[in-house]
Formats: C-alpha cells, sequence, structure tokens
C-alpha cells in the first residue's frame, strides 16, 4: 500500500512539471499524457499485485 502511495505522489510530481511547462508542450500533447500515465500506473498496480 505504501510503495502504491509512494508512486501515485510521484506521478503528481511529473504531472506538476507537465503543467510548469506549457511552453514546451502544447495543451493537445499533455491531455494525451495524463491518460497514458494512468494507463501505466494501473498495469504497475496490477504487475504487483500479481507478482506478491
Amino acid at each position: 500500500m505504501g510503495e502504491s502511495i509512494i508512486l501515485i505522489e510521484k506521478s503528481w510530481r511529473v504531472k506538476n512539471k507537465l503543467d510548469n511547462l506549457p511552453e514546451l508542450l502544447p495543451r493537445e500533447y499533455r491531455l494525451l499524457i495524463i491518460p497514458v500515465v494512468i494507463i501505466i500506473m494501473a498495469g504497475f498496480m496490477m504487475y504487483q499485485q500479481i507478482s506478491v
């Protein structure tokens, strides 16, 4: 449980960095990145549950 909280906190930091760089990433790309991050996180959580 603790590991997933750390993972979520890291993803929030990444998201904050993306939000702080709007001039480098157009809004459309940021909207595409968010679901990709969610899918990767969901897959990682599933993988952790299977490996335990």
